[in-house]
């Protein structure tokens, strides 16, 4: 029983970790402005959910917590960087920042709010069966899904706003390890390759909106596209 509980404390202490790192990634991605970096901190964000998945493994059982594991680090923490490096010209990882609508203060108050709200709402929930873990998980998820939803409006661009797009589908799988912690693989096999094909197509619409207009601004397109006769 000693051994049992020990090993429930290290679990939940690490895993409280990990949730932190993932809560901080997504404040890091609302506030950074190099593309780069952007995409460097959404790699560290999928390890971090990776992660939990292998600390659910290791509580629960289950080889499917694994797989998802696997086939999460491959997917998004791998190969997306690969696809996005091969198709978009070097210009746009190596000095483009990223433009946005509210300035960095500003958007870190507003993330801070929001993470506020999860956690008051999450507190709500502590009696409705959910351990410690499951929890933890729940809390983090909430808050870095409402601080991803804020990234996507505030990013102008395509890249920037797929990657915002990729970092909420992260936090509703966080939320889904605390609900559901053995997740079905050919659900997961199945969506992965549903966000690889749309890596693929908003990578090739941005590359022909920077070839053609030497920008991916979807709000300075919208302007050159009603200024051309």
């Amino acid at each position: 029983m000693v051994i049992m509980s020990v090993h429930g404390s290290s679990s939940n202490s690490l895993n409280s970790l990990i949730g932190s790192l993932f809560l901080l990634s997504s404040f890091a991605m609302l506030a950074t402005r190099q593309i780069q970096s952007y995409l460097r901190i959404f790699a560290i964000q999928t390890v971090c959910l990776a992660s939990s998945a292998v600390i659910s493994w290791i509580d629960y059982g289950g080889i499917d917590l694994l797989i998802f594991a696997g086939i999460t680090l491959l997917s998004k923490a791998i190969l997306l960087p690969i696809i996005l490096k091969r198709l978009m010209p070097d210009k746009v990882f190596q000095k483009r920042e990223i433009n946005q609508s509210l300035p960095i203060p500003l958007a870190l108050i507003s993330g801070i709010l929001l993470t506020l709200i999860a956690s008051a709402s999450m507190l709500r929930l502590v009696d409705v069966g959910l351990n410690a873990k499951e929890h933890i998980d729940l809390a983090f998820g909430m808050a870095s899904f409402l601080i991803g939803l804020l990234t996507l409006v505030n990013r102008k661009e395509t890249l920037p706003q797929l990657i915002a797009l990729l970092a909420l589908e992260n936090s509703v799988q966080l939320v889904g390890i605390a609900i559901a912690p053995i997740p079905s693989v050919f659900v997961e096999l199945g969506t992965t390759f549903d966000v690889m094909v749309l890596a693929v197509t908003v990578t090739l619409v941005a590359q022909i909106m920077y070839h053609e207009h030497d920008s991916t601004d979807i709000s300075e397109i919208d302007v050159l596209t009603r200024e051309t006769p």
